[in-house]
């Protein structure tokens, strides 16, 4: 495991809560929207771990290491929301945002030039992030976003069913190396994990990408 999966995969443990049971759901991911515009940079890794609870509620970690090639003041991170299959809003809910090993602080307001600190602003669209962290070019830097989502998990009469974009096409620079993965709360407690039967998983985007499932711890892999 890289550095960076490894942090997110610790970070992620930390506050995700593991809850009860969960039975295992049929899955399908859209890998086309967190949403961040900044100029000047490159995104030359992407790791997200995200775990579904046994609520349905789904608690993720996002790690990304930005390359800058010119003085910024910071980067927009946004969550898109929308509605899901079902008609119900999904909501946001930020819980930290770090970078490396630096825990940044939540503010409601904050300056060009401030540093360490974060806002969250509501849009018409989702959550908006503006991290202040000062950089200059040639610098690089990895951040990672923590935060819990409802309504993309959504509960059928014969199956539960996550279905969400997790990696926008709406970047200011493409997400590169990207790797997503995909646990459920305590599942390996109840009902067993069968691939093609009550486990199943899709992956909408590039074509060289790949889909993996492992139906003993259980979890999916999205490359």
């Amino acid at each position: 495991m890289n550095t960076l999966a490894a942090k997110v995969s610790r970070q992620h443990h930390l506050f995700a809560r593991f809850a009860s049971v969960c039975v295992l759901v049929a899955l399908a991911l859209l890998l086309l929207p967190a949403v961040a515009r900044a100029d000047g940079y490159s995104m030359t890794q992407t790791y997200i771990g995200a775990t579904v609870e046994a609520d349905g509620l789904l608690s993720v970690v996002e790690g990304r290491q930005f390359d800058f090639d010119d003085d910024i003041n910071g980067v927009f991170w946004e969550i898109n929301t929308g509605t899901n299959q079902q008609g119900g809003t999904a909501g946001v809910d930020v819980l930290s945002v770090e970078e490396e090993d630096t825990a940044f602080n939540k503010v409601d307001s904050a300056n060009k030039g401030d540093s360490g600190v974060y806002t969250v602003e509501q849009t018409g669209d989702g959550v908006r992030i503006k991290v202040f962290s000062p950089h200059e070019s040639g610098d690089s830097a990895t951040y990672y976003v923590s935060y819990t989502m409802t309504g993309a998990v959504m509960n059928w009469a014969d199956t539960a069913e996550l279905y969400w974009k997790f990696v926008g096409d709406g970047w200011s620079a493409d997400s590169d190396d990207v790797e997503m993965e995909v646990r459920f709360a305590n599942a390996a407690a109840g009902t067993a994990a069968v691939k093609g039967d009550n486990f199943r998983a899709w992956g909408h985007g590039p074509l060289t990408g790949d889909v993996s499932l492992d139906e003993d711890e259980p979890m999916v892999t999205y490359t």
